[in-house]
């Protein structure tokens, strides 16, 4: 009989700096099974490049490394998160300056230890890579558009309607929001006239998408400005628009970024009674400068949404006026939407765009990143009044930042207008997914499948992969019940096995699609019974112990009191109200200068295995030093005597905050017993982290 703990855990962490340390290695991957062997090594990606990514290795993952077949070259050894940090400069003055590890284009890594690097001032521009990772997907090459078909609207008609006298006025107007940094007045003036020139546009989908950046070591309630126009064929297929639209404080932002800003607002303007078949998002991103807080944030929030985004087209300083009739493109592993751009630019408005490989310097980055196609355009000269108080209108082109600005159009109107959703299959589970299966007999579900953008399942080809007790998987044919409902079989299993499982299918134009993710397969378990052996929602004391009580922000019990401004979580998770925080004060929950560990009332399990299921919620974005603190969860079967470890929450795992749910079984780490515990364990050790953390049933 099986005894599941059902204690249900949520977690708010805010931790700062070091990773576990580890080698940086450069890995070339080129195809779809480089992607799939280098995802399976449990390596931690940092960087995202063109060819590859730059990864952090343990001991046991560099063995796995070298051991793959892949391409690899180390280009650091001994180094953790918390000492790299990527160029957001758009020049090379800190390639002079500092450690360079890693150079491609325009895109620089550095080492610099974490104490200087939280010292540093703004204007050096060294971001953190902290708990930002890449994301190891096989995309696939973009289908470049077929400029052979018919377009809705003539482009030279479209462009035209681009007007030099608007682009000039947006720009003033931006320049006169007097130092319009991050997190100061002059930049909240700015969000507002922002947001009502898209309303004045016509745009009823006008959002200020608000968050949390450290700028200068203190965290700043920041703005994104976003405006969105539904597409009519393809409502679900985003081509996001973007440009940053706060400066530094030295700087009137003219050119850096006033400029880009005001092509996204003309872009929006002349699209706005235009019909596009796909999504266009004219997002306005704010903290640019500090470490692109505002498309790091965009991002994320996307990413967890599901977002299907095709297409960034990112516009930062594109009016110097030095420069005539050539511009610089910068993309990501995919340059094919960037030389559609270089084409449509130098037949429309005679423009030549050079295509530069990769860049770290604005906020295309977050987006290349996770795999995304992107194009940066930038002007070909560099300004030489960039970050100072001479970067103003008249340092500046429009005639020339006109054409880039049409280019940027025509493109994101060509990509709109022809591009054609690959086929998709998607499966559903009209009574759910097992869980606890009847032992000695076979388990049966239901699973729908559903075609869109005609996406057509292949008869036949549906299958089941199972593996019991760690053992190969295996496949077992789904039945086909007709229309789009079919019926998978798990087979007869001795009591207390565990099964995973997933589905595949084939569709017609040559795909195999999975659910879920085979590294992430559904779990069951061969059961006559569930007990719940410990639920605690905090609503009364049921003998939790806090150690190191006398630690400033220690556990305690209480409302969460909320506030939000460094994350601490606005209410308890199961809604009963009560749960454990740390230091529960608005906006300030902060472990400081020590540990405090939480530690569970014993339970029985006897001899019988369990199952421990917990809700997280853990955010990182503040503090001088990223990451340099965790939160370690551990297991104890002899009253606390002795603790195993079970997990460690951070420092790069869920760090933009939102509850997941995790569960472990018991007997993975120790043996059952009747003096079972449970422990976790907040930390701030005095450099400059800021550990939030809270528990809930």
């Amino acid at each position: 009989m099986l005894k599941k703990s059902a204690l249900m855990i949520l977690l708010t962490l805010m931790v700062f700096g070091s990773a576990v340390g580890g080698d940086l290695y450069k890995v070339t991957v080129s195809q779809k099974s480089d992607f799939q062997i280098l995802s399976s090594l449990g390596i931690d990606p940092v960087v995202r490049l063109r060819d590859g990514f730059l990864v952090l290795t343990t001991e046991q993952s560099t063995v796995l490394l070298r051991n793959s077949g892949l391409e690899y070259l180390l280009v650091a050894a001994n180094i953790d998160r918390s000492q790299l940090a990527v160029d957001g400069r758009l020049d090379r003055e800190n390639a002079d300056r500092y450690p360079l590890l890693y150079e491609e284009d325009n895109l620089r890594l550095y080492r610099v230890d974490a104490a200087v690097l939280a010292e540093l001032p703004e204007l050096v521009q060294l971001f953190p890579v902290a708990n930002r990772t890449a994301k190891i997907e096989y995309k696939g090459p973009s289908a470049p558009p077929d400029m052979q078909t018919a377009l809705t609207m003539d482009l030279e008609t479209l462009i035209a309607l681009i007007r030099q006298d608007s682009l000039e006025s947006y720009t003033e107007r931006l320049q006169a929001f007097y130092r319009r940094a991050a997190g100061t007045d002059s930049n909240y003036a700015a969000r507002d006239w922002l947001y009502n020139k898209f309303l004045s546009f016509g745009y009823d989908s006008v959002l200020l998408d608000d968050f949390t950046a450290s700028l200068s070591g203190v965290p700043g309630n920041c703005y994104n400005v976003l405006a969105v126009k539904p597409g009519s064929l393809y409502p679900g297929q985003h081509i996001i628009v973007g440009a940053h639209f706060d400066a530094v404080p030295a700087s009137p932002g003219a050119d850096d970024n006033g400029s880009g800003t005001a092509g996204v607002l003309e872009i929006a303007r002349i699209l706005k009674d235009i019909d596009t078949r796909m999504t266009i998002i004219f997002a306005l991103f704010d903290a640019e400068e500090y470490g692109l807080y505002g498309s790091y944030h965009y991002v994320a929030e996307a990413e967890s949404r599901g977002d299907s985004i095709i297409y960034m087209l990112n516009m930062d300083m594109i009016g110097h006026y030095e420069n005539t009739n050539l511009a610089k493109l910068y993309y990501g592993d995919d340059d094919s939407y960037s030389q559609l751009w270089q084409n449509l630019a130098d037949s429309l408005v005679g423009v030549y765009g050079v295509l530069t490989g990769s860049s770290s310097g604005s906020d295309h980055y977050p987006f290349a990143q996770k795999g995304y196609d992107v194009t940066f355009v930038i002007e070909y000269i560099f300004s030489n009044v960039y970050h100072t108080s001479n970067d103003i209108t008249d340092s500046m082109s429009f005639e020339y930042m006109t054409k880039l600005v049409k280019a940027s159009l025509a493109t994101v109107y060509v990509v709109n207008d022809t591009y054609v959703p690959q086929p998709v299959l998607v499966m559903d589970y009209p009574q759910g997914v097992p869980f606890f299966l009847t032992p000695e007999a076979t388990n049966s579900f239901e699973v729908t499948v559903t075609g869109l953008f005609e996406g057509t399942p292949v008869s036949g080809s549906g299958l089941l992969h199972f593996a019991v007790d760690g053992g190969a998987y295996q496949t077992a044919p789904l039945a086909e019940l007709g229309g789009n409902l079919y019926r998978a079989t798990l087979p007869a299993l001795d009591c207390h096995s565990r099964c995973l499982f997933y589905i595949s299918i084939e569709e017609s134009s040559g795909g195999t699609f999975y659910d879920p993710d085979p590294d992430y397969p559904f779990e069951a378990v061969s059961e006559t019974d569930e007990i719940i052996v410990f639920k605690d929602d905090f609503e009364t004391d049921k003998g939790w112990t806090v150690i190191n009580a006398a630690v400033d922000g220690a556990w305690e019990r209480g409302v969460p009191a909320g506030g939000g401004l460094r994350g601490d979580p606005p209410t308890d998770f199961d809604g009963s109200g009560q749960c454990y925080l740390t230091d529960n004060v608005a906006g300030n929950s902060d472990v400081d200068d020590g540990s405090t560990s939480l530690i569970s009332p014993a339970f029985a399990l006897g001899n019988e295995n369990a199952r421990v299921g917990f809700a997280l919620w853990y955010s990182n974005d503040f503090g001088s030093e990223p990451n340099s603190d965790v939160l370690y969860i551990y297991i104890s079967n002899d009253d606390g005597s002795n603790w195993t470890f079970v997990k460690q929450v951070g420092p790069v795992e869920q760090a933009s905050g939102g509850w997941f749910v995790h569960s472990f079984w018991v007997n993975d780490y120790v043996t059952s017993s009747n003096q079972m515990k449970i422990a976790f364990e907040a930390s701030d050790y005095g450099n400059g982290s800021v550990v939030e953390a809270a528990v809930d049933a």
